[in-house]
């Protein structure tokens, strides 16, 4: 293949560079040079014949226009390829062709639905998929960890795809009242349903929950569709003044704040996108430099900082 490569491709007339226009499918040695005048050229004579072979046929495989690559056919006798090979050639280079715009298809996909699904687990909006039986279809990490909040213990976490479910009770009560409402609409218009909902003193989510129509779904049937934000709380921890008294960076700051609203470790490091470990050397750092022994410790070194 280095000789190939290297030297002996501009003298192969099968090869594409030398065709122009590229056969259809197949092509015998016979209907681009007589084996006379094939078997007195330096292809044959210095690359072909050292490796006893006597006879080539090539198929190309194509789709949409574009090469997608050349099957070389050797024999080592004087047998040549009939017509019968050629049909066979035709049948194997259209499998090809379809093969390889199947997994050329399935790779951008999968490419696609990786970026796509990375770009909506790091955002801050939780957003879920349901159908109209209120079962998942897709719900990202800020969903998930959302609907956690809201109804604890409740939800159980695979990517949005569990069969057991359980979508919080107000969420519920929305998509019942759109699936309602759609069903007794002449026109499907039905309205966003919104609320806010409160968790704690210092949590506060805006769910807005509407129906994709059928028309606009790529599954063919209406589906609803659930975003949720944060909604920020007058803060009641001063920021600015632990930052310098305490000497604390930004995220720690942050850690901070997630503490104050009862998250363990495991929460923080969920809703943050860290690993449960850095939340731990995190609160290391914090500890060390406030001084304090534990949570209950810091959160009054904090409030009187």
């Amino acid at each position: 293949m280095p000789r190939y490569h290297s030297y002996f491709f501009r003298q192969n007339p099968f090869d594409p560079i030398n065709l122009d226009p590229l056969p259809k499918t197949c092509l015998t040695m016979e209907q681009i040079v007589s084996l006379t005048d094939f078997r007195k050229t330096e292809y044959y004579n210095d690359f072909i014949k050292p490796q006893k072979i006597h006879r080539q046929m090539a198929v190309y495989v194509k789709a949409r226009g574009r090469l997608l690559g050349v099957i070389g056919l050797h024999r080592s006798r004087e047998e040549g390829f009939h017509k019968k090979h050629m049909v066979m050639g035709e049948i194997i280079a259209s499998h090809m062709s379809a093969s390889f715009e199947k997994a050329r298809l399935f790779e951008q996909i999968e490419e696609k639905g990786s970026f796509f699904r990375m770009i909506c687990d790091n955002n801050g909006v939780g957003i879920a998929i349901l159908d109209m039986k209120t079962r998942p279809v897709y719900m990202n990490r800020k969903a998930g960890h959302i609907c956690a909040r809201i109804k604890k213990d409740s939800l159980t976490h695979d990517n949005g795809r569990n069969e057991n479910f359980l979508l919080p009770s107000p969420l519920n009560e929305d998509c019942a009242y759109l699936k309602h409402h759609a069903g007794h609409s002449q026109i499907f218009n039905p309205p966003i349903r919104q609320r806010f909902i409160s968790v704690s003193e210092t949590e506060r989510y805006l769910i807005n929950c509407q129906i994709i129509d059928e028309k606009h779904s790529s599954s063919n049937e209406s589906l609803f569709m659930i975003t949720m934000e944060d909604i920020p709380i007058r803060p009641i921890i001063d920021e600015h003044r632990i930052r310098e008294n305490l000497g604390l960076t930004t995220r720690e700051i942050e850690i901070i704040s997630y503490i104050f609203k009862g998250y363990k470790n495991s929460e923080i490091a969920e809703t943050l996108f860290i690993s449960e470990g850095t939340v731990k050397n995190h609160l290391k750092n914090i500890f060390r430099k406030s001084g304090a022994r534990n949570r209950t410790g810091l959160m009054n070194k904090v409030m009187t900082s």
